[in-house]
């Protein structure tokens, strides 16, 4: 009965909301909708405010919460002292000196999955750097696949969600509710995307989710809180030139030129034109090249690698961050 009544608090809530501000209410050409189901949708347990709130849940610690799963709980705690100290040395030992290669892989994704619990519990209380959790764990970085399980682990198998939805499902229904703007930089958008391929598409589809989720206030003042959407987005992908190399990202120089403190994408050359995409964390001096040959997949794992290392949202993108 608790859970069905949160259901209609939040409903009541939305519904209150865009009837205050009939702007907010959207109303589009597919399915049967209120006009409120991007704040909160009953069925799905989905929108804006539920993602928010599960975001602001994730980052609770244990003391913090109301209520907790008993199986993730049992997860995050040692039956013993001697299991915590014990166990997880001769995994980490094990993940440290043993060099990926097709005889060994099992026996490495077997000790990544012996030291989940160990290494959650070490990030969410020690709060280490991203340099020092790839220090500890050297395999998330010539075994990119790792990163897929462990986020698979932390959200309950959804680990290729955003690769099956966003260029099959989630872009038409952008381009949709585009449509129903009357902004002229949308439709410009949208005119270009016809005639693109696959990386520049997602890109521009980029911009339109930002036009869409607006960027956040920084804090600081209001009146230094409006960020443009070309200004935004390179928060989360930076351009240079092709045959840059990658260690040439860590340089201060080039640390100069971006933006954001919080890890990025940076792209190594043109869209569609044989890009490397990079995760670049300016503030760690950490770059990881990745594996990917296109931005979807790309920003994929940007998202996946906030989740590992327990990182902050970008202010600037944190409603793109949590639509994502």
């Amino acid at each position: 009965m608790d859970s069905i009544h949160l259901v209609r608090k939040k409903l009541a809530l939305v519904k209150e909301i865009v009837l205050l501000f009939p702007s907010l209410r959207i109303s589009v050409p597919f399915g049967q909708n209120e006009g409120h189901e991007h704040f909160f949708d009953g069925p799905s347990h989905s929108g804006f405010i539920e993602m928010r709130l599960r975001n602001i849940r994730r980052k609770l610690q244990q003391s913090q919460r109301t209520y907790s799963l008993k199986r993730r709980h049992c997860k995050l705690q040692p039956s013993s002292p001697s299991l915590e100290e014990t166990v997880p040395s001769e995994w980490l030992t094990l993940i440290k000196r043993m060099r990926p290669s097709t005889e060994n892989s099992s026996s490495i994704k077997n000790a990544i999955d012996q030291t989940f619990s160990y290494r959650r519990k070490w990030i969410m209380t020690k709060s280490p750097t991203v340099g020092e959790i790839f220090k500890e764990y050297p395999r998330f970085l010539d075994m990119p696949s790792l990163m897929d399980i462990e986020f698979s682990k932390l959200t309950d198998g959804k680990e290729d969600m955003f690769i099956r939805k966003w260029e099959g499902t989630i872009i038409p229904k952008l381009k949709e509710i585009a449509l129903l703007e009357k902004k002229m930089d949308i439709r410009q958008l949208l005119e270009k995307a016809d005639s693109q391929d696959d990386d520049e598409l997602c890109y521009t589809m980029l911009k339109v989710l930002i036009h869409l989720l607006p960027p956040m206030p920084s804090g600081r003042s209001a009146a230094g809180s409006k960020c443009c959407v070309n200004s935004s987005v390179s928060y989360l992908l930076e351009f240079v030139p092709a045959g840059t190399s990658v260690i040439s990202l860590l340089t201060e120089s080039m640390k100069g030129s971006l933006k954001s403190g919080q890890p990025q994408l940076v792209s190594i050359g043109s869209l569609g034109h044989g890009a490397q995409y990079v995760i670049v964390a300016k503030n760690d001096s950490f770059a990881l090249p990745l594996d990917v040959d296109n931005l979807t997949c790309a920003v994929d794992r940007l998202f996946k690698f906030y989740w590992l290392c327990n990182l902050q949202y970008p202010c600037q993108l944190s409603s793109v961050f949590s639509f994502f």
